[in-house]
């Protein structure tokens, strides 16, 4: 974080633990595949955060991608960690294909998903990923696409024949607001940041991005980073259990977590506990009041994007100007890239389900 913030990074304090969690839990997953170590009813889990950071056109998507993960000078890219970064993915480019040669033979091309087995990848456009989580039933979804970010095992039947391997690709990718259903297969092994900025976090950003002309960062302490990174490597190689506190575990009640998501909580608090504590032969994952906030910021992320993630943009610019008029809010929506069309579409939403109300050419929330 001291990194980060030496560059000038607008919301590392706010964004980045997530990240930083994910990716001690991407080398703990690799330990622990390799080891075998800590089971879950018997069978291995995959212990992987997979990360997807939900904001309007120009806000951070792209940016937090490269500053992780893309140079050497980037958070992660100098250290034992592989990372990569594409800027664009297809389905079949992240799992691979089978195309029929010039004499009719099947040739395989293996995806990103196996040539990057063991990296952490960042993709800024997964068009793939968020079609699918749009999907109201798993059943639509690709099943090798659903399996590759869960198990790890991936298996896809093709008419020129079958793809078959293992992958722990831990993937950060990101979207534009859109309907996504979460209950959806793919939309249980993602963590969602959710970031509509209001009007000062905008300015914010201006200024960051202001001050940040000419700022090299700090190279020792990135040097530091590389050597904590090691650190954490190193570390998890004597790990032999983990155990959650009744403390954690009664926090997760109190949110109301069902089963399913329940795991990904569970992986933010090992990350988070990997990622501030001396790593032990038993990783304890305890509760303070630092990761009950973590958590807490994950799941009204994760519940205002089940309610809906385009409409929450309006419900922002009303959270700053309650009533606005009809013309202005629509003119600030321009700024998520959201046409006037388009914005009276999510308006007539929001109405209907009662949230908003539209008096005398003005719009304000329903109390």
């Amino acid at each position: 974080m001291e990194y980060l913030n030496a560059r000038k990074i607008a919301f590392a304090d706010r964004f980045m633990p997530y990240y930083i969690a994910s990716s001690a839990c991407h080398i703990m997953n690799l330990e622990n595949k390799s080891r075998q170590f800590y089971l879950e009813s018997g069978t291995l889990p995959d212990l992987r955060v997979q990360m997807f950071l939900v904001s309007p056109p120009g806000f951070m998507k792209s940016f937090f991608l490269k500053i992780l993960l893309q140079t050497p000078t980037s958070l992660l890219g100098g250290t034992v960690v592989k990372t990569a970064y594409q800027g664009s993915l297809s389905e079949a480019g992240f799992v691979g294909t089978i195309r029929f040669g010039s004499e009719d033979e099947p040739v395989t091309s293996f995806g990103a998903a196996a040539e990057y087995s063991d990296y952490i990848v960042g993709i800024e456009e997964f068009n793939a990923l968020t079609n699918a989580m749009k999907q109201e039933h798993s059943t639509n979804l690709d099943n090798a696409l659903l399996t590759a970010l869960d198990s790890g095992r991936l298996v896809k039947r093709l008419g020129a024949g079958e793809i078959k391997y293992d992958t722990n690709i831990t993937l950060f990718s990101g979207s534009q607001p859109a309907r996504f259903n979460l209950s959806s297969g793919l939309g249980r092994r993602f963590v969602f940041i959710y970031f509509i900025p209001n009007a000062k976090e905008k300015e914010k950003l201006k200024i960051a991005r202001r001050e940040g002309r000419g700022v090299s960062g700090r190279p020792e302490v990135l040097k530091q980073v590389i050597k904590d990174v090691a650190y954490i490597e190193d570390r998890c190689k004597y790990v032999k259990e983990f155990e959650f506190s009744s403390r954690f575990t009664n926090f997760l009640d109190t949110l109301g977590v069902t089963h399913f998501v329940e795991p990904l909580y569970e992986r933010l608090g090992l990350g988070f506990t990997l990622s501030t504590k001396t790593i032990d032969t038993i990783v304890k994952v305890d509760l303070n009041e630092e990761l009950k906030r973590f958590l807490q910021d994950v799941h009204v992320w994760r519940q205002e994007i089940a309610r809906g993630a385009e409409e929450g943009q309006i419900v922002k610019v009303l959270m700053d100007e309650n009533p606005i008029s009809d013309h202005n809010l629509k003119e600030k929506l321009l700024d998520f890239g959201l046409t006037y069309l388009k914005s009276e579409e999510l308006l007539q939403i929001l109405i209907k389900q009662k949230r908003v109300k539209r008096n005398e050419g003005k719009i304000e929330l329903v109390k």
